[in-house]
């Protein structure tokens, strides 16, 4: 009994706990009371967004892969710095030996075009290391602009992204 007991109060520390996370998280977030900003509105003013999309596919689902790109390149239209994190399937994006004449839809644009439009305009191609090494990626084989990442190095361009997409 003294057991349960302990184990209740356990979890009501534990969601003591939890609740005041969230709820603090929803405070930082709340506009700010003073001028009625929102308190991220500063920030956004130091720098242009930055937008990481997570593409997990590429020739395993088209229609992901061409939608992320075209996200991508909409997001750098609107002066977002754009980090394309590619891993998994995704990662034969980044691998020149891969078809760059791909098509997906209505639409007659390649995805090699759309890969270049996006490097040709600043955005940087990240590939995860371990889909690397299965996919038989390396720098000789990588299309222009990508390079294959750390996790150190991926971790931090998660984590300093203002905006986050996942294909």
């Amino acid at each position: 009994m003294e057991q349960a007991s302990r184990l209740h109060d356990i979890t009501r520390v534990v969601g003591f706990m939890v609740a005041t996370t969230v709820a603090g998280g929803l405070l930082a977030a709340m506009p700010h009371w003073r001028t009625g900003a929102p308190a991220y509105a500063a920030a956004a003013q130091d720098h242009p967004k930055r937008v990481v999309v997570h593409l997990t596919h590429t020739t395993d689902d088209l229609h992901a892969a061409f939608m992320a790109l075209k996200l991508a390149r909409v997001m750098q239209s609107t002066g977002a710095s754009v980090h394309l994190f590619v891993d998994l399937e995704g990662a034969r994006v980044a691998d020149k030996r891969v078809p760059g004449d791909l098509r997906w839809g209505p639409d007659q644009t390649t995805l090699g075009e759309l890969y270049d439009a996006l490097v040709k305009a600043g955005g940087t191609v990240v590939v995860c290391p371990h889909c690397a090494r299965v996919a038989g990626l390396d720098e000789a084989n990588l299309r222009p602009g990508a390079r294959i990442g750390t996790l150190e190095q991926i971790g931090q361009i998660l984590m300093d992204a203002d905006v986050l997409m996942d294909y």
